[in-house]
């Protein structure tokens, strides 16, 4: 379990049985179950959507005509440090 700086305990709230628990909520914003429960849902819709993007973002690329091949070909003009 990942503790911080003067930590020994984990808190209560956090028994290692969700994925990803450490033990880490400095701020106790899982300290409610049912906040607790929400912010995992929420965390899932938000993996979902970002593996969705990423999807979508290299379908554009595989599907569009007329973009030049190349491991970053995909992306070029979407950046706003491009000259």
């Amino acid at each position: 379990m990942f503790r911080l700086k003067g930590s020994t305990v984990a808190p209560a709230h956090l028994d290692g049985t969700l994925p990803g628990d450490f033990g880490f909520d400095p701020l106790g914003l899982g300290a409610d179950p049912e906040r607790l429960k929400y912010y995992q849902e929420a965390e899932l819709m938000n993996a979902r959507w970002a593996m969705m993007a990423v999807t979508v973002g290299r379908g554009r690329c595989r599907l569009t005509p007329g973009i030049r091949s190349g491991p970053h070909a995909c992306f070029q003009g979407l950046s706003a440090l491009e000259p």
